[in-house]
């Protein structure tokens, strides 16, 4: 992680893919650091995980992280297997009007 951090958009959440890639769960990067080195990932992870499709238009990835107020969600195609993730901005940029953005302060861009 130390290594790709520069190029990562977000390090909020880690995501568990199985040998072929498929979404198995996620936990949050604190869980991950707090937890005792012992501890098995499996037994950290949450196996249930919001995602979305990669086909979703970028009004429904917005709805999904607004209904589940998620900082990330990651996209998946229909074999279940991760492609990527969407940011909660990336993803409200489309549903916050453009005038709103511009009156925000800028530490929330």
């Amino acid at each position: 992680m130390r290594q790709t951090a520069e190029e990562a958009e977000t390090i909020f959440y880690v995501y568990v893919l199985d040998e072929n890639g498929r979404l198995l769960g996620g936990l949050s990067l604190s869980d991950l650091v707090l937890a005792d080195p012992k501890t098995k990932v499996r037994d950290l992870m949450w196996h249930r995980t919001i995602s979305v499709n990669l086909r979703d238009t970028q009004t429904q990835v917005a709805q999904t992280v607004t209904k589940y107020n998620l900082l990330a969600v990651p996209v998946v195609d229909d074999q279940g297997r991760m492609q990527g993730i969407v940011t909660a901005d990336d993803a409200l940029d489309k549903i916050i009007p453009t005038t709103w953005k511009k009156r925000l302060p800028s530490m929330f861009r």
